[in-house]
């Protein structure tokens, strides 16, 4: 314990008081990280958390990337081919309209996979 500087002899119960007060914070900040640091639940969620978000970007990204290819393919096509595709299209509109619901489910065991095969490989090397 310390006291103050300037004053002669032990530290007033005043001191000691706010003294205790400030170890009693810095016990309770420390008692929390290491509490974080025990919490594998947590942690394991904040990974699933972070790798559902890298795969949606990605995902997102990709789909993006080859909606443009595939317009620009569709745009340097003959005239013939394009209206083949309009009808494909054209047919293949209800399935789509089907799986439009379970676009949350294929993204959520995308993404478990991604975190499994993470896992895998961390555990094998």
């Amino acid at each position: 314990m310390t006291s103050t500087p300037g004053t002669q002899g032990s530290p007033t119960p005043e001191e000691l008081r706010a003294e205790i007060d400030q170890t009693r914070v810095e016990l309770a900040e420390t008692v929390d990280a290491l509490t974080a640091k025990l919490d594998v639940k947590s942690q394991a969620r904040q990974k699933v958390d972070d790798v559902r978000t890298s795969v949606r970007v990605r995902v997102t990204d990709q789909v993006t990337l080859l909606s443009d290819r595939v317009t620009t393919a569709r745009q340097s096509a003959p005239v013939p081919v394009q209206n083949a595709l309009d009808k494909a299209g054209s047919a293949a509109a209800p399935l789509v309209a089907k799986a439009k619901p379970y676009n949350r489910q294929i993204l959520v065991s995308l993404a478990g996979s991604v975190l499994l095969l993470l896992i895998v490989r961390r555990r094998s090397s």
